[in-house]
């Protein structure tokens, strides 16, 4: 805890709260007895939709895999806006053209476009060292 501000600390703790609210959630929805309603079943059958995947992979790059270097507001802007337009259309991929075999190959494994997701969060949008205070 003394790495962090103490306004890095209340959104620490919005984080946590909103982590907690959701597997209190997940909890309720396994006991209800409903088949596939969990968070984890939902995700399973949206991610067929690329961009679900494609976008969890840049959040983890985003996150994971910081860079060093100064960062460039405007260029950073520019990336973020493209890897915003290549995870719709994925989605828009996947949702009209399933039938395509390539499609289709990525449809059932969306781990392999996570894996595309995560260099290119790394890439396109980087944390830096120096913000990071590391």
């Amino acid at each position: 805890m003394g790495l962090l501000s103490p306004e890095s600390r209340k959104t620490m703790w919005g984080i946590l709260a909103v982590a907690a609210g959701l597997i209190v959630w997940d909890v309720f929805l396994l006991h209800d007895g409903i088949e596939n309603t969990t968070i984890s079943a939902v995700l399973r059958v949206t991610s067929r939709l690329l961009g679900i995947p494609y976008a969890f992979g840049v959040l983890a790059g985003h996150v994971f895999w910081h860079k060093n270097g100064l960062r460039n507001d405007s260029t950073l802007k520019q990336r973020v806006v493209v890897l915003c337009l290549i995870g719709v259309a994925l989605t828009v991929l996947a949702l009209s053209c399933s039938c395509l075999t390539p499609v289709a190959y990525l449809c059932k494994r969306p781990h392999v476009v996570f894996a595309a997701g995560f260099p290119l969060g790394h890439l396109m949008w980087p944390q830096y060292r120096n913000e990071l205070g590391a």
